[in-house]
């Protein structure tokens, strides 16, 4: 149970492996069962696959069935309704593809989401098909999230970084989206020598 104190990013709970929000151990990559009920206005995104979503019932409350087999990370995001302005589902090469925004601004929005479609069909081509049936690509608000992050099916984008594509610095959505294969799709023992090279 997560308290209401837990929204740190303007109405955004973000839990990710560095908190140690799950058991885990590095180098261990497990399958995880994800079962998740929230009241019915507010939306679930994790780097696992929806099994299952159950309308609200009788208690307005919704119940997410996530599942992921191959679990070296697992994130999850949690966000009342409203904090995202525009969420613009697309489809690339037969995989759903979900975008999340808190800016306003469509016409970067919609450079964004063009790099990022077509990023995505030419790894699809070039390295193998895609394992999951959605990606999701999310804007955490705030100024402290100076990151972007991809993590299996998800990826991490702070507000900052919607600003820093406007003033010119555009290749993190190619960059990012290449790593739903390499770095998120493919891991190396922690021990390695070069491993974060490599990753």
């Amino acid at each position: 149970t997560l308290p209401a104190d837990s929204f740190i990013f303007n109405n955004v709970i973000m839990l990710r492996r560095e908190v140690r929000w799950y058991p885990l151990q590095y180098d261990d990559i497990a399958s995880i069962k994800l079962d998740i009920s929230v009241p019915d206005n507010f939306v679930v995104l994790t780097t696992a696959d929806l099994i299952d979503k159950m309308s609200p019932n009788n208690n307005r409350i919704s119940e997410y069935k996530f599942e992921n087999i191959s679990c070296n990370t697992l994130a999850l995001i949690i966000a009342k309704d409203g904090v995202f302005y525009s969420i613009q589902p697309q489809n690339a090469d037969n995989v759903n593809i979900d975008f999340y925004f808190v800016s306003s601004d469509t016409t970067v929005n919609n450079k964004i989401i063009d790099e990022v479609c077509k990023s995505f069909s030419f790894y699809n081509k070039n390295l193998g098909n895609y394992k999951h049936k959605l990606l999701n690509l999310v804007e955490i608000p705030g100024d402290e999230v100076q990151f972007v992050q991809s993590l299996g099916s998800l990826i991490i984008i702070g507000s900052p970084f919607i600003n820093y594509f406007k003033l010119g610095y555009s290749n993190w959505p190619p960059h990012e989206v290449a790593h739903q294969w390499w770095g998120s799709g493919v891991y190396i023992d922690s021990k390695t020598k070069g491993r974060w090279f490599l990753e």
